[in-house]
């Protein structure tokens, strides 16, 4: 069990930059079923506490935004009512609450397809529910991303991170530039085909 000390560290640092209850607020007043949320922090339990299970979480979003070069790492779907899904290393791919988003900043994108493509999207999010999480999947993104390549067009529906989740929720709706299972948080940030709704910064 990872020690009560280590869980007390990573939740001071998480609040030191969380967002406050007014800027959770306007992020849901402002979110549509189908946008994309990219956040600097991880997902944490819906009062906003860390538990033991969070830490590897934690641990693992650190390596990905240092591999990848970015502060936004972690990539999930509104849902609407309060609600967003995302795919993370603990719990695989869960529906939460939208106050579990806000330990860290977050960027608000809104893919420019029709709200028919929008709320297709939703529905396919919600099939996904439950798949585990593919840290030997961070690896292939990786090397992918490092030498240029599209990648093979074989579906590996069982290996999966949080931006291949919302890139599959679109496929064929939705270009990144890529196929679904290789798309990274750059891919997301870079495309033409979403715009930014607003950015929401954390206390630091």
């Amino acid at each position: 069990m990872i020690g009560t000390d280590i869980i007390q560290s990573f939740s001071r640092e998480l609040e030191k930059i969380a967002l406050s209850d007014s800027q959770l607020r306007k992020l849901e007043q402002k979110a549509q079923p189908g946008d994309i949320l990219m956040t600097s922090g991880i997902p944490v339990m819906e009062d906003r506490r860390l538990s033991a299970v969070d830490v590897p979480g934690a641990a693992v979003g650190r390596v990905i935004a240092k591999g990848f070069g970015g502060k936004y790492h972690h990539a999930g779907m509104y849902m609407g009512d309060g609600r967003w899904v995302d795919h993370n290393p603990i719990s695989g791919v869960k529906e939460r609450g939208i106050r579990s988003v806000g330990t860290g900043s977050v960027k608000l994108y809104r893919p420019k397809v029709s709200e028919g493509a929008r709320a297709k999207a939703v529905a396919n999010i919600k099939k996904q529910i439950g798949k585990p999480y593919s840290v030997s999947q961070v690896a292939k993104i990786w090397f992918a991303k490092k030498r240029g390549t599209v990648g093979d067009k074989k579906r590996a529906a069982n290996s999966l991170i949080c931006t291949n989740v919302v890139a599959d929720a679109y496929r064929g709706e939705l270009d990144f530039g890529r196929e679904a299972e290789l798309v990274g948080p750059w891919d997301i940030h870079s495309s033409k085909n979403v715009k930014k709704v607003t950015h929401l910064k954390g206390k630091q």
